[in-house]
């Protein structure tokens, strides 16, 4: 029996503020399929790959740099929303026991008719 239905699709975005260079990257890149899954529905995942990257990344000075996260969340038949601040620089964040400041609620309404829990909501 199957409780909950989830996709997610997420994206973070490391600049340079030394030379200004902004560049996606998928966690794919770095995480195999099934940790890049669990990674977007654990916040504090989240916060610690992009610590990660900051600190695997090439810098071109003495700043540190700025990552930022764009993941999109469907949850239970809703439609895809943000999840995460797309503004906070996670990489400056530290872990916290409480709910995170960069973490959005969500507020879309379940739908009533609920779609096939199983077809893609980013299409």
């Amino acid at each position: 029996m199957m409780i909950q239905s989830r996709q997610v699709r997420a994206y973070f975005y490391i600049t340079d503020p030394n030379s200004g260079k902004t560049i996606q990257v998928s966690p794919l890149e770095y995480l195999d399929w099934w940790e890049a899954d669990k990674m977007g529905w654990q916040p504090d995942m989240i916060l610690q790959f992009a610590h990660y990257l900051a600190t695997v990344m090439p810098r071109s000075g003495p700043r540190p740099l700025k990552v930022e996260a764009r993941v999109l969340a469907s949850l239970n038949g809703r439609k895809p929303q943000l999840i995460i601040d797309p503004n906070v620089d996670l990489a400056a964040e530290s872990r916290t026991l409480g709910r995170p400041r960069w973490l959005l609620e969500i507020h879309e309404p379940l739908p009533k008719n609920r779609p096939n829990p199983l077809a893609d909501p980013f299409e």
